[in-house]
């Protein structure tokens, strides 16, 4: 984000950034067999806000294929899928507005994913019929922001900025309506 105005210290960072990739170079993805009847797919989104110099934030995802009895608290099997960071489109107030949107966009793109595992996992698969067939894969979501959560679990929503609420009527309607289990974990 910063080629157009980059700095001594932007280059400096940047050769960090190198050496740190040159000393994992070795490492390994590994995608490991899940039974397809276990499927699911967890989401894990954060954001850090206004740490732009233009103050503003960014977002990151990771989309999962694990085992199902990850939702029960048990170990299981994880294969990463796609994972994105990214400067947020718009501006936010609050650190409530970036993880918000963070975790949107991670809901949506989970959402292309499943369809994705729909579509090759039925053979009736039409695109009429893609929402029911999406729900039924699993979908947990992982965020490390309190108030999200507690709005999305709450009866009301609290927000005073407008597109925040409306951003977080869309994320609850999503998470109620289409099996998707929202968790948070400690920052730590």
């Amino acid at each position: 984000q910063h080629t157009s105005k980059a700095t001594v210290q932007d280059l400096i960072d940047a050769n960090k950034m190198v050496a740190i990739a040159r000393d994992y170079a070795n490492t390994k993805i590994i995608i490991k067999s899940i039974d397809l009847d276990k499927l699911a797919l967890l989401v894990v989104s954060d954001a850090s806000w206004g740490n732009n110099h233009d103050l503003c934030s960014q977002g990151a995802y990771m989309l999962l294929a694990v085992d199902e009895t990850i939702a029960d608290g048990q170990w299981g099997t994880i294969s990463p899928l796609r994972w994105r960071s990214h400067k947020l489109e718009r501006q936010t107030q609050s650190t409530l507005g970036a993880e918000l949107m963070s975790l949107s966009k991670a809901l949506a793109e989970g959402a292309w994913m499943r369809s994705l595992f729909a579509e090759a996992l039925n053979d009736d698969y039409e695109l009429s019929n893609d929402k029911d067939l999406s729900k039924k894969m699993l979908m947990i979501a992982v965020i490390d922001n309190k108030p999200v959560y507690d709005h999305v679990h709450g009866d009301g929503v609290v927000v005073k900025d407008k597109r925040l609420a409306i951003d977080m009527l869309i994320v609850k309607k999503d998470v109620r309506a289409d099996n998707i289990i929202l968790r948070w974990v400690d920052t730590r």
